[in-house]
């Protein structure tokens, strides 16, 4: 009895695994299938149950990582795009983010940080060390940001793929779970994203936002000053971005175009700003501060 008892939890066990094995395999099948109709162009290595891994392409305005590095973040982004066919109208990558496989940042990571991302590193945001790819890509702030180039590949998360192709921003899971004022930050970010899109001339992005009264000061300047390594004309059009969904920070909330903006830094405490070292110019610029301001 004992053994007939023991034989028939085996069975339940061994076609319990069986039945899950199955599901799998349709699950990538259909993946695969999936992915082959949308993406002819790509240059597929495997289609795994949480991601796909491509050739990387190659592209003459983003160089090769260093030995041992990779990119995150813009430059993965394009390279997604690039390798999966997709049109895009960028001519270069303000900052190039790095990962490196390794369980520790040591000094010449920082020293890498500081040459290919100088703005990110200013902000503390310097080469990220990572150990595992799945876990990697499930600790992002949004789904298009699920990818990765490594060597001579693209891996990026299913939903990555998708929301690149549908042109969606929205926060991963991991990143709803985090304080308000990371959420402010990423929220800040997708607008940024939003208002690139426009000034490149690139198909619009949909937003799928979170609920929020407001920026934080901070969230809403660091996104800015990233705005100002391009013409003015994509400040503006992030700061309209803003305004029209009226989330301005409280300290800024009259704020129309970038003058007004800056005119109204100069209100608050050098404390606030000096971090900023492009808002900072602005701030003190003598024909910044001739210029009347317009009001529409």
């Amino acid at each position: 009895m004992r053994d007939r008892t023991r034989f028939k939890a085996l069975k339940t066990i061994l076609l319990g695994r069986e039945q899950y094995l199955n599901a799998s395999e349709c699950g990538i099948a259909s993946k695969r299938k999936f992915f082959f109709q949308h993406f002819p162009e790509a240059r597929v290595r495997s289609i795994h149950p949480w991601g796909v891994t491509l050739e990387a392409p190659t592209m003459k305005h983003l160089p090769l990582p260093p030995a041992g590095y990779g990119y995150k973040g813009g430059a993965a982004r394009l390279a997604l795009q690039t390798a999966l066919g997709l049109p895009h109208h960028r001519q270069r990558i303000r900052d190039l983010d790095l990962i490196r496989v390794t369980l520790r940042v040591d000094s010449i990571d920082n020293s890498m940080a500081k040459k290919l991302s100088p703005d990110d590193a200013r902000y503390g945001f310097g080469v990220e060390c990572i150990s595992d790819f799945q876990q990697y890509l499930t600790s992002r702030d949004l789904t298009i940001n699920e990818g990765i180039v490594f060597q001579d590949r693209v891996i990026a998360s299913h939903q990555a793929i998708s929301d690149t192709k549908e042109r969606i921003l929205r926060m991963t899971q991991y990143a709803k779970s985090q304080n308000q004022e990371s959420q402010n930050r990423i929220i800040a970010k997708m607008l940024r994203l939003s208002a690139e899109a426009v000034y490149y001339g690139e198909d619009s992005y949909s937003l799928d936002l979170p609920p929020i009264s407001e920026l934080s000061l901070f969230a809403f300047l660091l996104h800015l000053e990233r705005t100002l390594n391009e013409k003015k004309k994509l400040s503006e059009l992030f700061i309209g971005a803003v305004s029209e969904r009226g989330i301005l920070p409280k300290e800024l909330m009259q704020a129309t175009n970038l003058h007004h903006t800056v005119k109204l830094l100069r209100n608050l405490p050098s404390s606030q700003t000096r971090q900023f070292p492009l808002l900072s110019q602005l701030i003190n610029s003598k024909q910044e501060k001739g210029k009347k301001v317009i009001r529409l």
